[in-house]
């Protein structure tokens, strides 16, 4: 994990402001849809930091490697369960998960393919996931090294890889575009400048209340409605990040049939 996000998940700015920042928006509202079901289904959101993508719940389980960010989170959605686990060795047996939820994490994993193949062994066989990625190698700027990024993905590459793990593909669908990159990289920009800044001047002084949380949080609700339209009508050639939807797939049992009542011999497919 980068060592940055432990340093942040100590920080009270970074936690007041994560949550409202413009791109977390535009994904929940993208992703709530697609993760609900019964209550009866354990759904794990795998990698979420401090920023959770399913809504909490009793049948929901929140999984990062950072124990302060769930430490954070806990104190947020204490009705939630917690687990501090590596997500390429998750202490779940297998086909003991029936949803799972992954967004924005696979390209902080330097072995991402080998996290796919644990998300697959414990996901139950028909079992549901859903990802989201950013996406086109041509869009790999700062902000992607800033946050740690290894990689942006092609689509057919990673539609391949989670074919190759076992997964059958439902849909692809666009989450943001253009406007989302180009204020993502002014963002990046801007907090690495006001990290030089502060390392460079008093490190033990500490920042009052912030008058300008609630305006921040206002402008990024705005901006995130923006990208949200802008995503409909962009094509997925020019997207930045989409979303995956899968299912585990169900391997034919390879018992042979039972013969009928009436005694007719089955015909053979």
């Amino acid at each position: 994990m980068n060592e940055r996000f432990n340093e942040l998940f100590q920080d009270d700015a970074y936690l007041n402001l994560k949550n409202g920042l413009f791109s977390y928006q535009l994904r929940r509202r993208h992703l709530r849809p697609l993760v609900s079901g019964p209550a009866s289904e354990r759904i794990l959101d795998l990698g979420c930091g401090i920023s959770p993508t399913a809504p909490p719940a009793p049948n929901v389980v929140y999984v990062d490697i950072s124990f302060e960010a769930l430490r954070h989170l806990s104190r947020q959605h204490p009705q939630a369960g917690f687990l501090v686990a590596d997500a390429s060795r998750l202490p779940f047996k297998s086909g003991a998960v029936a949803r799972l939820l992954c967004s924005e994490v696979l390209e902080h994993l330097e072995h991402d393919e080998r996290t796919l193949q644990e998300m697959s062994r414990i996901l139950q066989p028909g079992g549901h996931l859903v990802i989201t990625v950013p996406i086109h190698r041509h869009y790999y700027t700062f902000d992607d090294a800033y946050v740690g990024h290894f990689r942006r993905y092609e689509v057919r590459d990673l539609l391949r890889m989670l074919e190759a793990c076992g997964f059958r593909i439902v849909r692809v669908r666009k989450v943001a575009a253009v406007l989302e990159k180009a204020a993502t990289y002014v963002m990046a920009r801007t907090f690495a400048f006001l990290a030089q800044r502060q390392s460079s001047g008093d490190a033990g002084a500490r920042p009052g209340p912030r008058w300008w949380f609630r305006p921040y949080r206002i402008a990024n609700t705005a901006w995130s409605y923006v990208c949200w339209l802008e995503s409909k009508v962009t094509p997925l050639a020019l997207a930045t990040i989409v979303s995956m939807e899968c299912r585990k797939a169900v391997v034919a049992s390879s018992e042979p049939a039972a013969a009928p009542v009436s005694g007719r011999r089955a015909a053979s497919r």
